[in-house]
């Protein structure tokens, strides 16, 4: 559906999966072609690809969320995020905690617009096959964002990446 309009409010999604197989995209929550949602109150645990996902022009607002348990779609994939806003999208967290995620806790990219605020990123792990990044936030590809009082703790290789013409924190 495009340009919808979706509120969640204490609901918890666990373990997506692709229907056709292992490892293949199956975010817990995405909002995609200019859409938005807003949700509070969530938890997403053990999906595969992403816990959350905007994109596309979309926006996503979350409060009080947590994330758990993210697994890439296979051991040489970059995937993995916890939380994951690309191409245009909008995401706002208040109150969160992410942890046990691949490659970033929380990703913006592809000139995205990223709010975190009172928020935990830890835990997060490398990639299996190459042992590479691992990232409580990271910022890439032209995207901004703000963090504001948070805690990124245990992760992989960095705390906050910041990479890229373009990517302003």
């Amino acid at each position: 559906t495009t340009e919808a309009f979706v509120e969640l409010e204490d609901v918890h999604i666990e373990g997506t999966r692709f229907p056709g197989g292992a490892y293949e995209h199956a975010e817990g929550l995405s909002v995609m072609l200019s859409s938005q949602a807003a949700a509070q109150r969530v938890a997403l645990s053990g999906n595969v690809g992403a816990g959350a996902v905007v994109t596309s022009g979309s926006s996503l607002r979350l409060e009080d969320v947590t994330v758990s348990d993210t697994i890439a779609r296979n051991d040489a994939i970059r995937d993995g995020y916890g939380l994951h806003a690309t191409d245009g999208g909008e995401l706002i967290v208040m109150r969160g905690e992410v942890e046990g995620s691949r490659v970033c806790a929380a990703l913006g990219e592809l000139e995205a617009t990223v709010s975190l605020e009172d928020v935990v990123l830890r835990d997060t792990e490398s990639i299996v096959s190459s042992a590479e990044i691992g990232g409580g936030f990271c910022l890439v590809a032209g995207a901004s964002a703000v963090l504001r009082r948070a805690l990124l703790e245990n992760n992989y290789l960095t705390g906050v990446l910041v990479r890229d013409a373009g990517s302003i924190l």
